[in-house]
């Protein structure tokens, strides 16, 4: 089917990417796989079976929690220090989705970013607990940022937006790593290479642990 969303196939074990689309996890629920346009080794995204356009109703679920829990702690036993954010699209198309109208939280093993570098983007970011998302931000789009999901699952800091902005986190991070604008951009750098290789890092990961439960 043409212009299939991607991670609705991949939720039913439909490759598009290979190795890039293998689900390293999954409760029935929440799936995580290696993401595209990877700008360093180990970013995971967690991503909901349902199709939806932001995560703000899935913060507050128990599931939902121990699941980004695991996977987090996993990505970091890993590759170290990891963050996690969310670009909270309100619907389909918005810019703020960075082109995927599917929801998914981002993990990534990169501990450059901190509050003054939020304090400086000129957005306005708020502490709060992260089952108060739905709430705050109502139907607004958002920008969600955890500065240690690993060891503190619920403080998040969270931007109200005005008006739509593409790829913040992402942005910021390949900004910080000295890229360029074009190889920030995963349409033009899929950097398939990098996520083939979180995914041939990880899977023995996820397996090991599968097979003591």
């Amino acid at each position: 089917m043409e212009n299939r969303c991607r991670f609705c196939a991949v939720s039913e074990n439909q490759q598009s990417f290979g190795v890039a689309d293998t689900k390293l996890a999954s409760d029935g629920r929440y799936f995580a796989i290696p993401s595209i346009g990877s700008l360093v080794e180990g970013w995971t995204l967690i991503v909901p079976n349902e199709h939806c356009v932001s995560l703000r109703a899935h913060y507050g679920s128990s599931n939902f929690g121990a699941f980004v829990s695991d996977i987090a702690g996993k990505v970091r036993d890993a590759y170290g220090s990891v963050i996690a954010f969310e670009h909270g699209a309100n619907h389909e198309g918005s810019a703020t989705g960075c082109g995927t109208d599917h929801a998914h939280l981002h993990i990534v093993p990169f501990d450059g970013i901190d509050v003054e570098d939020l304090d400086s983007s000129g957005i306005v970011f708020h502490m709060m607990n992260v089952a108060d998302i739905a709430q705050v931000v109502g139907s607004s789009e958002y920008l969600a940022f955890f500065p240690d999901i690993a060891a503190n699952p619920t403080h998040v800091r969270v931007a109200i937006l005005d008006a739509s902005v593409s790829q913040f986190f992402r942005r910021l991070i390949g900004y910080k790593l000295g890229l360029s604008a074009e190889e920030m951009d995963y349409h033009k750098s899929p950097r398939l290479d990098v996520a083939s290789a979180t995914a041939m890092a990880l899977m023995p990961v996820f397996e090991t642990a599968a097979e003591n439960e």
